[in-house]
């Protein structure tokens, strides 16, 4: 999933108010987005975890 998707479920992922667990590693996300979704998702009541990826523009990636 890169930044463009995730940006598309965050409307439907903030009406989850059931929502217990997110895992989200693996994902190529940038931090920008990922503190977007820290910040919409702080009022879903039953999140208890979630597992974020390193942001892509944290590390380097390796020249081809």
């Amino acid at each position: 999933m890169a930044d463009s998707h995730l940006k598309a479920l965050l409307p439907t992922l903030r009406r989850c108010s059931r929502l217990r667990f997110l895992g989200l590693y693996g994902n190529s996300l940038s931090t920008a987005v990922l503190k977007d979704l820290l910040q919409k998702t702080l009022e879903l009541p039953d999140l208890h975890q979630v597992v974020y990826p390193f942001p892509v523009d944290c590390y380097k990636r390796e020249p081809p």
